[in-house]
């Protein structure tokens, strides 16, 4: 049977690094969302923040969603959620953070996802994503 870590690394070093940047900011995180999060690729790296929220589409991935170590004291919780078709489960202006690594591409209607994190970040909250360029892989559409 093929155990599909395996072939995570990538994941696994996007998530790393996109949770590092979080590091940099330097104002208490209150609220973080991870949307898309996978395994955890971002959440089990994350460590200055209050309460972070790990939202994924399949049910059977969120399952095995790795959260921050328990003596982070980082409050934490899964949710089920398919981002193109529901309103992000969140008030206005309430999120400090939401992270989305290496998932956007999976979305079919980007601007009304990012319309969605805009209304649940604080006026002064930040968006930290990564997602492959329009150059990306670009051998894969020419047979």
């Amino acid at each position: 049977m093929v155990n599909t870590s395996d072939f995570d690394y990538f994941k696994e070093e996007m998530g790393y690094r996109l949770a590092d940047r979080v590091l940099d900011i330097s104002r208490d995180i209150e609220v973080a969302v991870d949307i898309s999060s996978g395994r955890g690729f971002v959440t089990r790296h994350m460590e200055n923040v209050k309460k972070l929220y790990a939202l994924e589409m399949s049910p059977s991935t969120l399952e095995q969603c790795q959260m921050p170590p328990e003596e982070q004291n980082i409050f934490c919780q899964k949710i089920n959620f398919d981002e193109d078709n529901q309103k992000l489960p969140f008030p206005d202006n309430s999120v400090s953070l939401v992270t989305s690594s290496l998932a956007a591409h999976w979305i079919n209607n980007l601007p009304g996802f990012f319309s969605e994190v805009n209304r649940i970040l604080k006026n002064d909250g930040v968006f930290i994503g990564s997602m492959f360029g329009g150059e990306t892989l670009f051998e894969l559409r020419y047979n």
